[in-house]
């Protein structure tokens, strides 16, 4: 996904907020917390059996839902819940959508995080497309995003 195709009227504050950097990051007894936008962002991570998208989130409350199986790899765990915080931060603060530019800017942060935790990117977005082919009943091969 390249900015061009995030509508006009939100490419100017996309371009900024993936320039920003966080800081003071935590995540510990199924709580994320770090500071985006001199802001705490915090969020409780519930693991559930089945989550269609594999994580998301919803507007009002202060959670995070992953499908249990990205627990089975930390690393991951901690990727899509710092994600989910970010994308759900940037819906209801910005009005940015879940589906492109929150999603967006979401993913250029967490490329960032995954630099630090040293999470190969192409082998954990193969991963999470693994589990949303698995929930979904999606056949086919796998492909690097």
């Amino acid at each position: 996904m390249t900015i061009r195709i995030i509508p006009a009227r939100h490419r100017r504050l996309v371009s900024r907020l993936v320039k920003l950097n966080f800081t003071n990051f935590q995540f510990k007894k199924g709580v994320i917390s770090f500071d985006f936008d001199d802001r705490t962002l915090t969020n409780r991570v519930n693991l559930l059996p089945r989550v269609k998208l594999v994580a998301d989130w919803r507007r009002g409350t202060k959670t995070v839902r992953l499908d249990k199986h990205l627990a089975q790899r930390r690393k991951y765990e901690i990727l899509a819940s710092f994600h989910e915080t970010l994308e759900k931060y940037l819906g209801e603060r910005y009005g940015l959508s879940k589906a492109l530019e929150g999603h967006y800017v979401a993913t250029m942060i967490e490329r960032k995080l995954a630099k630090k935790l040293k999470v190969g990117w192409d082998d954990y977005g193969m991963y999470v497309e693994f589990l949303f082919r698995k929930i979904n009943r999606i056949g086919g091969p796998l492909k690097k995003v």
